[in-house]
């Protein structure tokens, strides 16, 4: 059973939603469940949902494993930690619950100008910092921004920018993702921003494309990859001469093809 858009289901092991439905198309986000008695503690927000869920008619209709169902409405008002072996009052404790498939990305930032630059912007399609926002970049100073996934069925991925405080005409502007299938992307610039960043974002490019030390002089910005996979870590140089926003160029001019008859 699918199950209408967002509305999660679930099983013994596993639960999933419908993410879209186009035509013939339907994409199913699954997670699998740890077995009873893990140590393994579910994502709060994750496991309120699952709490709520409704069984999958297969599930309870199979006099085989109705003995694996706890009951069915029972358990699912059960809190979903207590069901897998965790104690209820973990939150009480201090247990911080993290997504069970957790996502990260993190962006040493070498700033080798003599700009300091301040957080003006952000956005994220999906995660969250790690700690909080990072505000100021210093000058002449190595600051690290981190990334995280936020629930389980999602990876990170965003876009931040921040402006000199000098003279609010140079930026630092990234990209980046690293989601639970496929590559992560990154990219990046300092001096004048792009044009859209938020186009720019999901045309990033794949950080396997990368080798080596990225020296790009005309974004301002030189990196390397350090880490792929799980945890993506990249160090980042922003170079010293930085070129101001030139506000004529906004909008870019957009060449059109010439109409042939």
């Amino acid at each position: 059973e699918v199950g209408k858009p967002h509305m999660l289901r679930r099983s013994e092991r596993c639960a999933w939603e419908m993410q879209e439905l186009q035509d013939e198309h339907v994409v199913v986000r699954c997670v699998i469940l740890p077995p009873p008695g893990d140590s393994t503690v579910l994502n709060e927000e994750f496991g309120k949902r699952l709490a709520k869920a409704r069984w999958c008619k297969s599930t309870l209709a199979d006099p085989d494993r109705t003995h694996d169902v706890p009951g069915s409405a029972l358990a699912a008002a059960q809190p979903a930690n207590a069901m897998w072996g965790g104690s209820s009052s973990s939150a009480a404790s201090g247990i911080t619950r993290q997504p069970i498939i957790e996502r990260t990305f993190s962006v040493e930032i070498d700033n080798r100008s003599e700009e300091t630059f301040v957080h003006d912007g952000e956005y994220f399609h999906a995660g969250r910092w790690v700690h909080r926002p990072v505000r100021t970049i210093p000058s002449c100073s190595i600051t690290k921004l981190e990334f995280s996934s936020d629930e389980v069925f999602s990876g990170v991925t965003g876009l931040l920018w921040f402006v000199n405080e000098s003279s609010l005409d140079r930026y630092i502007s990234l990209v980046f993702s690293n989601s639970l299938s496929g590559d992560g992307s990154f990219n990046a610039w300092a001096g004048p921003a792009p044009a859209e960043l938020l186009r720019e974002m999901t045309c990033a490019p794949s950080i396997t494309s990368y080798k080596g030390v990225q020296v790009r002089d005309s974004q301002g910005v030189a990196w390397n990859v350090i880490e792929t996979g799980t945890n993506v870590h990249i160090r980042m140089v922003v170079l010293k001469e930085l070129s101001p926003l030139d506000l004529s160029a906004f909008p870019p001019v957009v060449e059109q093809r010439e109409q042939t008859a």
